[in-house]
C-alpha cells in the first residue's frame, strides 16, 4: 500500500486521477490533515483526519510500503513521521518550490518559522529520497539546508493535457488585440507591482490601446489580489483584465491560447505548469534569469527570455518573436513533459 500525504490543491486532484487511471492494480491511499474547507479535492477519493493524533493514521503509516509527502507546507506531517522514525526509511517527499524557497526570500523570520525550517531540514535529511521537478531545485536545497539525501526527478501531470491544447481553435482573424499575461496567482511572490510598473513605462506597451494585460488572480491571497487589481486598473484602465474566478482546465487553456506573451517575475521556481502549457502553445515566455526554472529550461534546450530586461527598461519589442523558435520549444516540451514520460517516471518510483 502506498500512502500519500496531500494538501488541498488542484494539481493534487489531477494527480489522484492520474494514479487511478495508470496504476489501477496498486493500492494508493490519499490522506489530508484537515485545516480548512477543501476547495479542490474530491472527498470520495480522500481520507481526511482532523489531526495527526489518530491511531488509525498511525496504523496507515506503519502498514504502508511507501509514503509520499506532497510538499512540506504542512509541517505537522513532518513531525508525525519524525516521531515514527521507522517510517522515514520508506518516505519520499515531493518539493513544490514555495515550501523551500519562501523562507529564504524573506528579510525577517519569526521564531515559529525558524523552528519550522529546522524541522524541514531534519526531515529532509532523514527520509529515503527527495522528489524534484528538476535537479536545479535539489541543488538549492542541498546548499541551503545542507541536505545530502538522494533525489529523483519527476513531475505531476500537466493540468491541461496536450491533446486538449491541440484542439483549441485558432484565434479569430478579426481579433487584433495583443495580449500579455502577467503572473499566475494572487501571491506576492509574483511581484506584480514591479512588473506592471515596468510595462506601463515600456514605450510599446504603456499607451498602446490594442494591448491587454491578462492577470490570473483566481487563487491565493484575495486581499493581495484586490490591491493588484486596483493598481493594474490605475495604470492600464480597462486594458487590465484580471482573472478572479478559477476556470476549468479546458477554459483556462483557451485563455492561454489568446495570449501573445507571458511574463513571470517570480524570484523562485513557480508556475511551472503554466509555463509548460504556454511553451507548448508556442508562446513567448519571459522568466527571471536568476531562478532555477530558467536554468532548467535552458539546460534542456528551451529558449525563454529574461524578465530582468523588462525591469531595466531596455528598449526591446516584447512582441518580436520567431515562430520557428516557438515550434522548437513545443517539440522539446512534447518530449520532456508527455503523459507517457510522466507515467514512466512514477512507475519507476513506485516500483523501486
Amino acid at each position: 500500500m502506498y500512502l500519500h500525504f496531500v494538501i488541498d490543491n488542484f494539481y493534487i486532484e489531477k494527480f489522484m486521477s492520474f494514479v487511478a487511471k495508470h496504476f489501477p492494480d496498486q493500492e494508493h491511499v490519499f490522506v489530508a490533515i484537515k485545516q480548512d474547507s477543501f476547495k479542490y479535492l474530491s472527498s470520495n477519493r480522500l481520507r481526511v483526519f482532523n489531526s495527526i493524533i489518530s491511531s488509525e493514521l498511525r496504523q496507515l503509516v506503519s502498514k504502508s510500503d511507501k509514503i509520499f509527502v506532497h510538499s512540506l507546507f504542512n509541517t505537522s506531517i513532518n513531525a508525525l513521521l519524525l516521531i515514527h522514525s521507522e517510517a522515514l526509511k520508506k518516505t519520499y517527499c515531493f518539493l513544490w518550490g514555495g515550501d523551500v524557497y519562501n523562507y529564504w526570500l524573506q528579510d525577517r523570520h519569526s521564531i515559529k518559522s525558524a523552528i519550522a525550517e529546522r524541522l524541514k531540514s531534519t526531515f529532509m535529511r532523514k527520509i529515503r529520497k527527495l522528489i524534484v521537478e528538476f535537479r536545479e531545485d535539489y541543488e538549492f536545497v542541498r546548499k541551503r539546508y545542507g541536505v545530502s539525501t538522494a533525489y529523483y526527478e519527476a513531475f505531476y501531470p500537466v493540468p491541461v493535457d496536450f491533446d486538449a491544447l491541440d484542439e483549441i481553435p485558432p484565434r479569430s482573424a478579426i481579433d487584433k488585440a495583443r495580449r500579455i499575461m502577467v503572473g499566475n496567482s494572487a501571491s506576492d511572490t509574483n511581484r506584480h507591482f514591479e512588473i506592471l510598473e515596468a510595462l506601463w513605462k515600456n514605450q510599446i506597451v504603456g499607451n498602446a490601446q490594442d494591448i491587454e494585460i491578462i492577470c490570473p488572480l483566481s487563487y491565493g491571497d484575495m486581499e493581495y489580489a484586490r490591491k493588484v487589481i486596483e493598481y493594474g486598473k490605475s495604470k492600464f484602465g480597462e486594458r487590465f483584465k484580471p482573472l478572479t474566478e478559477f476556470l476549468p482546465p479546458e477554459e483556462y487553456a483557451k485563455v492561454l491560447n489568446q495570449v501573445d506573451i507571458a511574463i513571470f517575475n517570480h524570484k523562485r521556481q513557480q508556475a511551472t505548469s503554466n509555463i509548460i502549457g504556454l511553451l507548448y502553445l508556442g508562446k513567448k515566455v519571459y522568466l527571471r534569469s536568476d531562478v532555477t526554472t530558467w536554468q532548467f529550461l535552458n539546460r534542456i534546450g528551451i529558449k525563454v527570455f529574461d524578465t530582468k530586461n523588462i525591469l531595466s527598461n531596455e528598449k526591446e519589442d516584447l512582441f518580436l518573436y520567431d515562430d520557428k523558435l516557438g515550434k522548437e520549444n513545443k517539440s522539446i516540451v512534447q518530449e520532456q513533459f508527455s503523459e507517457e514520460r510522466c507515467v514512466q517516471l512514477w512507475s519507476n518510483l513506485f516500483g523501486e
